[in-house]
């Protein structure tokens, strides 16, 4: 477990603080997910289906026979409209589910780290002291679900244009050993 790939401890090295030291450092798998986010791909569902509907019942076609006419104009924009805040909200949703492909997770000696390889200088770290447990998913590859005093499980749906705070490793190669030297960080 020592074995940290030189690329990623040059990107926690500049930030350990002190005598703390990188104890771990990992990558999530190419497709991971994070399924948290499942919630708006059904909303979008739901939401497009309400606009094909409109489409569907002639709402267009009637908005482009009365388009002189200002009301004419609210059954082009409401359409459009819709379809803009479904692709916004679609988008966030996919950025967020697809976040884990791009970040890297430490443990060192005193904390947690998250790094976005999209954001180079958005580095967030949680203390192991903060933590009041760990859970897994999944033998060997698999998630770490950190829980502390500060976790809050509606967080994913309390940041709806941004991602929420860190509070798992996703989709990592040996769950279970990478559990053990948190679980060890916590309780040093």
């Amino acid at each position: 477990m020592a074995n940290i790939h030189p690329q990623h401890a040059s990107i926690f090295a500049p930030h350990l603080h002190g005598d703390e030291r990188l104890i771990w450092a990992g990558a999530p798998g190419a497709r991971a997910i994070d399924y948290r986010f499942t919630p708006y791909l059904a909303f979008i569902v739901v939401w497009m289906t309400l606009l094909c509907v409109m489409v569907g019942f002639g709402h267009i076609p009637v908005g482009f026979a009365l388009l002189p006419n200002p009301i004419g104009i609210l059954f082009i924009a409401i359409p459009v409209l819709m379809f803009s805040f479904g692709a916004t909200i679609l988008a966030f949703a996919w950025r967020n589910m697809t976040a884990p492909r791009h970040q890297i997770y430490a443990v060192t000696s005193r904390r947690l780290m998250w790094f976005d390889r999209r954001k180079p200088d958005a580095l967030q770290t949680r203390l192991v002291t903060q933590l009041s447990g760990v859970q897994r998913k999944g033998e060997g590859r698999g998630t770490l679900i950190l829980s502390g005093s500060d976790a809050n499980p509606l967080a994913v749906y309390m940041y709806p244009f941004g991602a929420p705070p860190p509070d798992r490793f996703i989709d990592i190669a040996d769950a279970k050993a990478v559990e053990g030297l948190v679980l060890d960080q916590m309780f040093k």
